[in-house]
């Protein structure tokens, strides 16, 4: 899973959109309900041009944040991909509050990295003492 998820990103980043949307979309058919994977096929999609399928996407996983537990963090970069940076820092402020321990890559993170210049960024990097 690991290997996928992350092939994808790279695939995603060096503009082989194609790839990246199959990638996931592979991952999450051998894994059905694996919200982590669905939130980064919908941050793909959403980079890669298919923004209503990954809006549908975003929607569904939120609906389903409220009666199945998964890393809130996952959420902020679906929202990171759908380009809603208010979304996203709720999102992972979420996750700071429930000490999800995903938020320990997200200096280095770079589906987040277009939030690094906000102030919020600076100000959740100092609270995680991640300086």
């Amino acid at each position: 899973g690991f290997a996928k998820y992350f092939l994808a990103q790279t695939y995603s980043f060096s503009g082989q959109g194609q790839q990246a949307v199959q990638v996931m979309r592979d991952l999450t058919s051998a894994n059905p309900g694996s919200p982590t994977h669905e939130a980064l096929l919908a941050y793909v999609l959403a980079r890669h041009g298919s923004m209503a399928e990954a809006k549908a996407l975003v929607a569904k996983l939120e609906a389903a944040w409220s009666q199945q537990y998964f890393p809130p963090y996952a959420l902020a970069q679906a929202q990171a991909g759908l380009g809603d940076p208010a979304a996203a820092f709720r999102w992972l402020d979420i996750a700071w509050q429930r000490r999800d321990p995903s938020l320990v890559i997200l200096k280095v993170d770079p589906v987040l990295a277009h939030l690094r210049d906000r102030p919020q960024f600076a100000e959740l990097i100092t609270r995680l003492h991640l300086q």
